[in-house]
């Protein structure tokens, strides 16, 4: 067969090393993008350094050894990448937690990249934030309802939402603002009344209970 009637050669895939590299190379400009970008006066002394694991992972960060790592089989587009990363520097200040301080950080941050012209870096980082505000939506009711059973409607609506509120690093506005106060205070009295309505089928129960045992005597 002449060279002319070949088929066209097989792209050459590139080695496992060569991608990480290749990636490491990507997650070290984003890096210093995002800093000059959106933290300039954070890390000045440039003590945070990068990592990639190959564990099925999307990323975390490390404050005791300032390292925040990538999971590197998800293979980012840049701007996913970049919020990622916005993502877990809000985390490298002390806010382990995805509430109050970090949300606060998150938001400001978007705010930043849309004055920037940068939508879609504002879009991925509220919607990052959203997806947990949407789980704390959950959490705080499931809370009031555990500390409501817990002390069997001894504590009054204030204080566990003032308990919720500490326990999140957070105040009650901004508790309020994930989960309106009168829907707050609709799940605490309704859980206020089970507990009402259990207490209230005990005593039957112990008075019908009392009553048939004074009949056999």
């Amino acid at each position: 067969m002449q060279d002319s009637e070949k088929g066209p050669s097989p792209c050459k895939v590139p080695s496992p090393a060569v991608r990480r590299r290749a990636l490491l190379r990507r997650l070290t400009a984003a890096f210093e993008q995002v800093r000059s970008d959106y933290f300039p006066d954070w890390d000045r002394q440039h003590r945070w350094r990068l990592g990639l694991t190959r564990k099925s992972v999307e990323a975390w960060c490390d404050g005791k050894h300032r390292r925040i790592t990538i999971g590197e089989a998800r293979g980012y587009p840049h701007d996913v990448l970049e919020s990622v990363l916005i993502h877990e520097i809000c985390h490298s200040t002390g806010n382990r937690a995805h509430r109050g301080v970090w949300q606060r950080q998150m938001q400001t941050i978007a705010d930043r990249a849309e004055t920037m012209g940068r939508t879609a870096i504002a879009a991925y980082v509220r919607e990052d934030v959203n997806r947990y505000i949407m789980k704390e939506h959950y959490s705080i009711r499931q809370m009031i309802e555990e500390d409501v059973k817990n002390d069997n409607g001894g504590i009054p609506f204030d204080v566990i939402m003032k308990k919720i509120a500490d326990g999140q690093g957070m105040n009650l506005t901004e508790v309020f603002r994930l989960r309106s106060k009168a829907r707050c205070r609709w799940v605490y009295d309704k859980e206020m009344r089970s507990i009402q309505h259990r207490e209230e089928c005990e005593r039957k129960h112990d008075t019908q209970q009392a009553a048939l045992e004074s009949a056999a005597e």
